[in-house]
């Protein structure tokens, strides 16, 4: 299996990381999670206010892991459009998974310490600032999606070339 990006976009708390972490259990040890909260732990020079720089750190580490033949799952928003296309024109090869959820979907779920408290408290404002992606390459119902879980994992195990 040749190495790939695989980038979980949408709204924060969509379910992004929960979809990612059950594809990265299906592809194990192919596959390698770089979760948006645990990067912006790791990565000390790029704070959570410097979205666009996290962003193009983020891509370029995706890239050169996939250079080196891995599936690498990224669970991070991305929120400018452009901030995903930079990842896709540096990735070998690049899929785009769109988890859709809508606003407040994730309001009984934890919050994240990157994004607000409660995407239900910030409303429209947690809108504003995300771009969704025009054509993703597969669209995912929230984190528990089994089906576009399923039919994810059955693409990239079939070595469909994105």
């Amino acid at each position: 299996m040749r190495g790939m990006v695989v980038w979980f976009s949408g709204l924060p708390m969509a379910g992004k990381s929960s979809l990612a972490r059950a594809a990265c259990a299906r592809l194990a040890p192919r596959a390698i999670l770089l979760d948006e909260d645990e990067l912006h732990d790791a990565i000390a020079h790029a704070p959570a206010t410097d979205e666009p720089a996290f962003a193009a750190t983020t891509a370029g580490v995706a890239a050169l892991l996939a250079r080196q033949g891995f599936i690498v799952l990224v669970a991070a928003s991305a929120r400018r459009r452009s901030e995903r296309e930079h990842a896709r024109a540096l990735a070998p090869r690049f899929l785009e998974v769109h988890v859709a959820t809508p606003l407040g979907g994730g309001a009984g779920r934890e919050g994240h310490g990157v994004f607000f408290e409660s995407a239900a408290a910030a409303g429209p404002e947690i809108e504003r600032g995300y771009e969704p992606s025009v054509a993703p390459d597969l669209i995912a119902r929230g984190g528990r999606d089994q089906l576009a879980l399923d039919r994810l994992v059955e693409r990239l195990e079939s070595g469909d070339r994105a």
